[in-house]
Protein backbone atom coordinates (compact mmCIF):
# COMPACT_ATOMS: atom_id res chain seq x y z
CA UNK A 1 0.00 0.00 0.00
CA UNK A 2 1.36 3.29 -0.73
CA UNK A 3 -0.33 6.74 0.59
CA UNK A 4 -3.66 7.53 -0.49
CA UNK A 5 -2.39 10.82 -1.07
CA UNK A 6 -0.91 12.56 -4.16
CA UNK A 7 2.59 13.46 -2.23
CA UNK A 8 4.55 11.33 0.12
CA UNK A 9 5.80 12.76 3.18
CA UNK A 10 8.95 13.06 5.12
CA UNK A 11 8.84 13.05 9.10
CA UNK A 12 11.42 14.28 11.22
CA UNK A 13 10.70 13.13 15.04
CA UNK A 14 13.39 14.36 17.31
CA UNK A 15 14.51 16.22 20.66
CA UNK A 16 16.23 15.19 23.36
CA UNK A 17 12.56 13.87 25.46
CA UNK A 18 11.20 10.33 25.28
CA UNK A 19 9.15 8.85 22.91
CA UNK A 20 10.56 9.18 19.42
CA UNK A 21 11.21 5.23 18.50
CA UNK A 22 7.46 5.10 20.18
CA UNK A 23 5.91 7.63 18.32
CA UNK A 24 7.64 5.99 14.69
CA UNK A 25 6.62 2.53 15.99
CA UNK A 26 3.07 4.10 16.01
CA UNK A 27 3.12 5.36 13.21
CA UNK A 28 4.80 1.97 10.94
CA UNK A 29 1.92 -0.22 13.01
CA UNK A 30 -0.87 2.19 12.19
CA UNK A 31 0.05 1.93 7.98
CA UNK A 32 0.89 -2.11 8.43
CA UNK A 33 -2.38 -2.25 10.18
CA UNK A 34 -4.00 -0.44 7.55
CA UNK A 35 -2.43 -3.10 4.92
CA UNK A 36 0.73 -1.61 4.28
CA UNK A 37 4.60 -2.95 3.48
CA UNK A 38 6.93 -0.99 6.28
CA UNK A 39 10.58 -0.96 6.10
CA UNK A 40 11.77 -0.53 9.49
CA UNK A 41 15.62 0.24 9.80
CA UNK A 42 17.30 0.65 13.19
CA UNK A 43 20.89 2.52 13.33
CA UNK A 44 23.13 2.23 16.54
CA UNK A 45 20.68 -0.17 18.52
CA UNK A 46 20.87 -3.89 18.96
CA UNK A 47 19.15 -4.45 21.93
CA UNK A 48 15.95 -6.45 21.53
CA UNK A 49 12.75 -4.02 22.28
CA UNK A 50 9.25 -5.08 23.02
CA UNK A 51 8.19 -2.72 20.04
CA UNK A 52 10.80 -4.02 17.75
CA UNK A 53 9.00 -7.54 18.74
CA UNK A 54 5.86 -6.41 18.24
CA UNK A 55 6.64 -4.85 14.62
CA UNK A 56 7.75 -8.23 13.43
CA UNK A 57 4.94 -10.13 14.54
CA UNK A 58 2.85 -7.78 12.25
CA UNK A 59 4.58 -8.22 9.74
CA UNK A 60 7.03 -5.31 9.27
CA UNK A 61 10.41 -5.35 8.24
CA UNK A 62 12.90 -4.68 10.32
CA UNK A 63 16.76 -4.57 9.46
CA UNK A 64 18.65 -4.51 12.63
CA UNK A 65 22.49 -3.22 13.86
CA UNK A 66 22.71 -6.95 16.07
CA UNK A 67 25.74 -7.15 18.78
CA UNK A 68 25.46 -3.56 19.26
CA UNK A 69 24.64 -2.89 22.89
CA UNK A 70 26.56 0.19 23.63
CA UNK A 71 26.34 3.63 23.18
CA UNK A 72 29.08 4.24 20.23
CA UNK A 73 30.80 6.86 22.23
CA UNK A 74 32.06 3.62 23.98
CA UNK A 75 32.93 1.42 21.16
CA UNK A 76 35.93 0.65 20.53
CA UNK A 77 37.56 0.82 17.05
CA UNK A 78 36.57 -2.81 15.86
CA UNK A 79 33.14 -1.88 16.92
CA UNK A 80 33.05 1.41 15.09
CA UNK A 81 34.02 -0.24 11.93
CA UNK A 82 31.54 -3.54 12.03
CA UNK A 83 28.88 -0.58 12.85
CA UNK A 84 29.87 1.86 10.22
CA UNK A 85 29.49 -1.77 7.65
CA UNK A 86 26.28 -2.07 9.20
CA UNK A 87 25.05 1.24 8.86
CA UNK A 88 26.00 1.52 5.25
CA UNK A 89 24.81 -1.78 4.46
CA UNK A 90 20.84 -1.10 5.97
CA UNK A 91 21.07 1.91 4.22
CA UNK A 92 21.73 0.82 1.29
CA UNK A 93 18.92 -1.77 1.31
CA UNK A 94 16.57 1.50 1.58
CA UNK A 95 17.57 3.12 -1.13
CA UNK A 96 17.70 0.16 -2.94
CA UNK A 97 14.66 -1.37 -2.12
CA UNK A 98 12.43 1.69 -1.74
CA UNK A 99 9.92 0.75 -4.06
CA UNK A 100 9.40 -2.19 -2.46
CA UNK A 101 7.49 -0.62 0.74
CA UNK A 102 5.21 2.09 1.12
CA UNK A 103 7.04 3.39 4.76
CA UNK A 104 10.42 3.62 5.56
CA UNK A 105 11.78 4.56 9.45
CA UNK A 106 15.03 5.47 9.58
CA UNK A 107 15.43 5.20 13.35
CA UNK A 108 18.10 6.93 14.99
CA UNK A 109 19.48 8.58 11.60
CA UNK A 110 20.33 11.70 13.48
CA UNK A 111 22.98 9.73 15.72
CA UNK A 112 24.07 8.29 12.54
CA UNK A 113 24.94 11.29 10.60
CA UNK A 114 26.38 13.16 14.04
CA UNK A 115 28.75 10.26 13.98
CA UNK A 116 29.79 10.33 10.47
CA UNK A 117 28.06 7.07 9.32
CA UNK A 118 25.72 8.60 7.37
CA UNK A 119 25.69 11.70 5.49
CA UNK A 120 23.26 14.34 4.73
CA UNK A 121 23.74 13.69 1.03
CA UNK A 122 22.78 10.08 1.46
CA UNK A 123 19.75 11.00 3.47
CA UNK A 124 18.55 14.17 0.80
CA UNK A 125 19.08 11.32 -1.61
CA UNK A 126 16.62 8.87 0.22
CA UNK A 127 13.81 11.77 0.85
CA UNK A 128 14.55 12.84 -3.44
CA UNK A 129 14.18 9.01 -3.93
CA UNK A 130 10.78 8.16 -1.67
CA UNK A 131 9.30 11.18 -2.99
CA UNK A 132 9.58 10.19 -6.37
CA UNK A 133 8.25 6.86 -5.68
CA UNK A 134 5.46 8.10 -3.19
CA UNK A 135 7.21 6.51 -0.35
CA UNK A 136 6.57 7.68 2.84
CA UNK A 137 9.71 8.30 5.22
CA UNK A 138 10.02 8.70 8.72
CA UNK A 139 14.01 9.73 10.16
CA UNK A 140 14.28 9.82 14.17
CA UNK A 141 16.92 10.76 16.58
CA UNK A 142 18.85 14.03 18.09
CA UNK A 143 20.72 17.11 16.13
CA UNK A 144 19.51 16.48 12.45
CA UNK A 145 21.05 19.52 10.58
CA UNK A 146 18.59 22.34 9.26
CA UNK A 147 18.52 21.20 5.80
CA UNK A 148 17.13 18.18 6.73
CA UNK A 149 14.43 19.74 9.16
CA UNK A 150 13.71 22.22 6.31
CA UNK A 151 13.19 19.25 3.70
CA UNK A 152 11.07 17.73 5.71
CA UNK A 153 6.78 18.08 5.90
CA UNK A 154 6.29 16.67 9.49
CA UNK A 155 8.91 18.23 12.28
CA UNK A 156 7.93 16.87 15.62
CA UNK A 157 10.00 17.86 18.94
CA UNK A 158 10.58 15.42 21.92
CA UNK A 159 10.97 17.72 24.67
CA UNK A 160 11.98 16.23 28.14
CA UNK A 161 10.66 18.08 30.98
CA UNK A 162 11.21 15.53 33.50
CA UNK A 163 12.53 12.23 33.30
CA UNK A 164 13.78 9.54 36.24
CA UNK A 165 17.03 8.93 34.42
CA UNK A 166 18.18 12.18 35.87
CA UNK A 167 17.74 10.56 39.59
CA UNK A 168 19.65 7.55 38.25
CA UNK A 169 16.91 5.12 37.26
CA UNK A 170 17.85 2.56 34.92
CA UNK A 171 16.21 2.33 31.31
CA UNK A 172 13.43 -0.56 32.09
CA UNK A 173 12.02 -2.94 29.68
CA UNK A 174 8.33 -2.42 29.01
CA UNK A 175 8.75 1.33 29.35
CA UNK A 176 11.93 2.22 27.66
CA UNK A 177 12.97 -0.67 25.81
Amino acid sequence: MKPVTEKSCIHIYTGNGKGKTTATTGAALRFAGNGGKVLFVRFLKGRESGEIKLLKEVGVTVLEQEGLDKFYSAMDDTEKERCLFLTQKNYSFALEHHKDFGMIVLDECGAALKHGLLKVSDITELIFTCRKSFTELILTGRDFPEELKNACDYLTEMQAVKHPYSTGLKARKGIEY
